[in-house]
């Protein structure tokens, strides 16, 4: 299973499904599931205002998503991105589904998931 380590709380948006749209500086032509994991390390700023505490876990998975496209960022990706401005790529995420958390050590770019964690990764209903 393929796996992407996200700051806190954008990994919490993402799996509230409130955020669609995660912000890259650099492209990937990986389509498909994708296990999004939140970091050990949140971003201490947007922390302070974070508001959904259920989804504030720190190096455990959050959600399965699908990742369906790959684009430059444009502005009208603001909304969906739950950012104000910034360069790079966005990365299109659908069909969200949040897992059990498990705990996961995240590493950079896409990685894959040891199978002896996948195999705990359970979909909640």
């Amino acid at each position: 299973m393929k796996a992407l380590s996200v700051k806190q709380p954008w990994a919490g948006y993402i799996a509230s499904g409130k955020k669609s749209i995660e912000t890259r500086s650099w492209r990937t032509n990986y389509r498909g599931e994708l296990l999004i994991c939140a970091s050990l390390k949140g971003d201490s700023e947007m922390l302070a205002s974070y508001t959904e505490p259920e989804n504030q876990f720190f190096g455990m998975a959050l959600c399965l998503v699908n990742l369906v496209s790959c684009t430059p960022f444009y502005p009208h990706h603001k909304g969906k991105a739950l950012c104000s401005s910034y360069g790079g790529y966005s990365w299109h995420l659908e069909n969200i589904r949040k897992v059990f958390p498990v705990p996961v050590k995240g590493q950079l770019s896409i990685f894959n998931l040891p199978i002896e964690t996948e195999n705990l990764i359970e979909i909640l209903k």
